[in-house]
């Protein structure tokens, strides 16, 4: 006998929401814990729309098919096979076509932006895939559970599916960036793969579902494409990718596709001015041009480790940007022009990182450092005030020979 609260229209919404929160306690727990707050809701409310349309679509057209549902004649207690598999139908259908509708309307606009170019390209990124695939998890798991009466059985399972195949597509990658869609925006192998997935569980539950239920689909379908590519399309575009007029290269691709990055390619000049400016008498600090090489040209390419300290923005971030292109750049200086030491431009450099964030108030981040470099900093450390200025002066100069 099935329980009555499983018949309730009310577990839809419970799934749904133990599910989404499931989805939720584990990205805040993976999250840095000075992401844990706001890039969720930043992705959220900047695809909001993208987010939204297909969750509305694919409730109310579950909603309407459990209403009618409930309005049909009662079956014996036995439901024959073919009933049970034309609503699992109906259920699974009503979610992916919205949704499925979504996704691909969000890369018909990627791939127009990526072969467009810099300029116009929409306002994109994994925060839209990744939201309405959440969605497609927690509700086909919904129904799935329904039809095969595993209850909570098939939400789990629709998650765990979505962290091991959706969510994490590329190992190589730590998890957050792969959700905050920030650096990989490329279409890798196994995205590739879960497009053909989807397109075909669609055209396999569009052959099976009722002739009544696909024309309501397509209508909501239509709807949420509408939506969605108008969403899209009053997207906030990407002025100017890269300077003077250039178009994007392969280099510049990820910052292209993402215009959050955008500002560290657009504003290269003002950023470098006012946080040289601000530290200007209190800390020698690498020269402007060498900086705005670095923001320009090393940016889309830092490691893991420096992608979180720039994409944070604000200008405490940007001193903090600035310091990590500075490393990109001073390797490529002659090591005679440096020091004896090739790495004591590591050491210049964490120097100036813990001045800089005492200067702006910020939190001090720490390289790896052997522990020979580790006893010369804490030397450096123990200096007088002006030997420590002298000793970073030194350095800055002897880098000028890199412009």
């Amino acid at each position: 006998m099935t329980p009555r609260w499983w018949r309730s229209r009310r577990s839809l919404v419970v799934l749904w929401l133990a599910a989404t929160a499931t989805v939720v306690v584990v990205l805040v727990a993976r999250a840095p814990d000075w992401m844990r707050v706001w890039p969720l809701a930043s992705a959220i409310a900047d695809q909001g729309v993208v987010f939204a349309a297909p969750v509305v679509a694919a409730g109310t057209c579950l909603i309407t098919q459990r209403r009618r549902a409930e309005l049909s004649p009662e079956l014996p207690v036995t439901v024959p096979r073919g009933v049970r598999r034309q609503r699992a139908a109906e259920i699974v259908s009503c979610v992916l076509v919205p949704v499925s509708v979504a996704v691909t309307a969000h890369a018909v606009a990627w791939v127009v932006a990526t072969v467009s170019g810099a300029t116009g390209s929409p306002r994109l990124g994994y925060p839209a895939l990744t939201a309405t695939t959440l969605v497609l998890a927690a509700l086909v798991g919904y129904g799935v559970g329904r039809s095969v009466a595993l209850r909570l059985a098939g939400p789990v399972l629709a998650v765990a599916l979505l962290f091991g195949i959706v969510v994490w597509p590329t190992p190589d990658l730590p998890f957050w960036y792969v959700i905050n869609g920030w650096p990989q925006l490329d279409v890798s192998v196994p995205v590739l793969v879960l497009r053909a997935v989807w397109a075909l569980a669609l055209a396999t539950l569009l052959a099976v579902a009722s002739r009544r239920h696909v024309a309501t689909s397509a209508v909501v379908a239509g709807l949420t494409a509408a939506v969605t590519l108008g969403a899209v399309a009053a997207g906030s575009p990407v002025t100017a990718a890269v300077s003077d007029g250039q178009v994007c290269t392969d280099t510049d691709l990820r910052v292209c596709l993402w215009p959050d990055n955008a500002y560290h390619l657009t504003e290269v000049s003002s950023i470098a001015e006012a946080v040289l400016g601000a530290a200007a008498g209190t800390v020698p600090v690498p020269p402007a041009p060498l900086v705005e090489e670095g923001l320009a040209t090393g940016h889309p390419e830092m490691d893991q480790e420096s992608s979180a300290v720039s994409v944070r923005g604000g200008a405490p971030d940007i001193a903090f940007s600035m310091v990590v292109a500075w490393l990109d750049q001073v390797p490529s200086c002659p090591e005679s022009t440096l020091s004896d030491d090739p790495d004591d431009y590591v050491l210049y450099t964490q120097w100036l990182l813990e001045r800089v964030g005492v200067l702006i108030g910020e939190e001090t981040i720490t390289w790896d450092l052997g522990e020979d470099q580790v006893a010369e900093l804490d030397a450096v450390r123990s200096f007088p005030e002006q030997d420590q200025l002298a000793w970073a002066l030194t350095r800055v100069e002897r880098a000028q020979q890199c412009l």
